[in-house]
């Protein structure tokens, strides 16, 4: 019986311990957020499995995105991550500048994307540099630019 009243208090030790384990873990997680709303720190977000279109055209996967902010309620900038397909897709977009969305406002899926830029395009006249692409593997580096009055 002895044995028995053992088990449940050592079971009960458990329980307590665990439970406080994760209160004292949500708590933490909770001033984290706080304080980074709070701050100019980057705010970094880990993704998988969302497509990295360009033209309407799937290259890869975004790995992630960074913001960037110099005030809190400021965001400056971003770098996202793009793990491609194929090393040589990197090559397509060789010489070219991102914008964020389609030419067309009302397409569908594509708006969710980037189009590309070449250097004498005329679109790039009302744009302004807002971050950057990584491309994987590789490390090609390019702009994204979005509208001026953004």
């Amino acid at each position: 019986m002895r044995r028995y009243w053992i088990r449940i208090a050592v079971g009960a030790v458990l329980v307590f311990v665990v439970g406080m384990g994760l209160i004292a873990a949500v708590h933490h997680g909770v001033l984290r957020a706080k304080t980074l709303a709070h701050s100019t720190e980057p705010v970094d977000i880990p993704l998988a499995m969302l497509p990295f279109q360009v033209d309407g055209s799937k290259l890869g996967t975004l790995r992630g995105i960074e913001f960037t902010r110099s005030a809190p309620d400021d965001v400056t900038g971003m770098r996202v991550s793009v793990r491609l397909s194929d090393s040589g897709k990197a090559k397509l977009l060789d010489g070219c500048v991102l914008a964020i969305g389609s030419a067309n406002v009302q397409s569908d899926a594509r708006s969710l994307g980037f189009r590309c830029l070449r250097g004498g395009d005329s679109s790039l006249a009302g744009l302004k540099r807002f971050g950057e692409v990584v491309l994987q593997p590789g490390g090609v580096v390019l702009s994204v630019m979005v509208p001026r009055d953004r």
